[in-house]
């Protein structure tokens, strides 16, 4: 994997993940939602009760229509605590309904009667910790208390605002540690008259209570998403970590085939860096530039293309000028269409070497291609005809030896099949012989 395609593939892995995030939080904002509706069209058992089994007068009734669950109340105040309350049963103790999934409650109930009157809403939870299924009293008081007409008769609070009163849990010796909001497993819901009546008659008419809530909970989509973060920043370290791996591999490798070559070229100091015929470098030119080659290629390795004029030795009889100044001529097409970091040497008496660093071996036969179909178009000297003969040879670690008899062999097949042609093959390492590229 190159470094660019791994930034490319780094910035593609974190803007999904800062999309999955994204569209996570705004999906758990705005939808991923989930309600419980009791009416007059529930199934569950709706019953009445009132103080008289305590020592009071007060009397309820029960009363249904299309549009409510109705109980009617008349208080009579001789009771200190006088009350009158329409439950909903959910289930017998000690089962009931888990509700922690939600987080809001929507009261569509009213009340009416002397005075300013108020409501009370009980959310009833068992916990066999301190509760007894055949006591009543001993399930967990939720409640919140508030004035249906100052809210119209609708209001819509946070479960966060029911309470746990103290009475509740001293009357009942319940450990402190219990003394907060439960609503794992709701046996019953209780619409009572408020902590202050008077005389006469109250009605409270629900039309509706509904539970709403997540299907998944901030909580749990924060968990994910941080699980997530975690476990891509360690995705990248880890790759970071095996990335460095490979480098210092390759590192060692191309160091190692850099003495490989180092050694072949020799360092003949009588030898010119430059061609004195066609300008181009030569093998002591090579030599210098190898470093600045092994850098270029670190990522992608380099490509040569090994060219030969066809049938050179017909112009080298006619005239050794002939073929001197047409690889002259030659020397320059190449030059002119290759690239600034592409170096081009006079390898032997009528061979040309072109070394593209960081170069796939698709991208090399292009470039091969084009000059072989630039020199059989041009026009040479005395109307001659040039064509070329090419080899193509990408190293992939494989040893200089390995390497360049790949490319002498590729050469030779172009030539040997009529010439004007190029040839690609594949050496890796291991391979016994090298494959043909298509």
């Amino acid at each position: 994997m190159t470094k660019d395609t791994s930034q490319k593939l780094t910035l593609l892995v974190l803007g999904l993940a800062i999309f999955v995030t994204l569209a996570a939080l705004l999906l758990q904002r705005y939808g991923l939602n989930k309600s419980m509706t009791i009416d007059s069209s529930t199934l569950y058992n709706v019953a009445v009760s009132d103080d008289r089994p305590v020592g009071g007068r007060s009397i309820a009734s029960l009363n249904y229509d299309e549009n409510a669950i109705e109980m009617t109340c008349d208080i009579n105040t001789s009771y200190a605590w006088p009350y009158c309350q329409l439950a909903v049963e959910f289930a017998d103790a000690p089962d009931g309904i888990d509700l922690s999934g939600y987080d809001t409650i929507e009261l569509d109930v009213s009340i009416t009667g002397p005075g300013k009157p108020s409501l009370r809403v009980y959310l009833r939870n068992f916990n066999p910790a301190y509760a007894n299924p055949s006591r009543s009293t001993t399930l967990k008081v939720n409640e919140v208390e508030y004035d249906t007409q100052v809210y119209d008769g609708f209001l819509t609070l946070p479960l966060s605002t029911f309470s746990v009163p103290a009475w509740w849990r001293i009357n009942n010796n319940v450990d402190i540690s219990y003394g907060q909001p439960e609503f794992d497993n709701v046996t019953l819901m209780e619409l009572s008259t408020g902590s202050i009546v008077e005389n006469g008659r109250y009605t409270i008419s629900m039309r509706s209570v509904k539970f709403t809530g997540k299907l998944v909970s901030q909580a749990t989509i924060m968990a994910y998403l941080l699980c997530m973060w975690v476990l891509l920043a360690l995705v990248f370290i880890i790759a970071q970590y095996w990335l460095d791996i490979r480098r210092q591999m390759r590192r060692k490798e191309r160091h190692k085939i850099l003495q490989e070559i180092e050694a072949a070229l020799g360092a003949d100091t009588a030898e010119p860096k430059f061609d004195p015929v066609t300008g181009l470098g030569t093998r002591k030119y090579l030599r210098s530039r190898i470093i600045d080659i092994m850098r270029d290629s670190e990522e992608t390795p380099a490509t040569a293309i090994l060219v030969e004029i066809d049938h050179h030795c017909d112009y080298y009889h006619q005239d050794a000028s002939v073929q001197e100044s047409l690889l002259a001529d030659l020397a320059r097409l190449v030059k002119r269409n290759t690239r600034e970091k592409d170096i081009t040497i006079r390898w032997h008496a009528t061979q040309l070497l072109i070394i593209c660093p960081a170069t796939t071996t698709a991208q090399t036969i292009q470039l091969a291609e084009k000059i072989r179909q630039l020199s059989e178009e041009a026009n040479w000297r005395d109307g001659l005809r040039l064509t070329l003969s090419m080899g193509v040879v990408q190293h992939n670690n494989t040893s200089l030896a390995v390497f360049s008899d790949t490319l002498t062999q590729a050469l030779h097949r172009a030539r040997n099949e009529g010439g004007n042609r190029t040839v690609a093959l594949l050496m890796k390492p291991g391979q016994q012989e090298p494959k043909l590229v298509n």
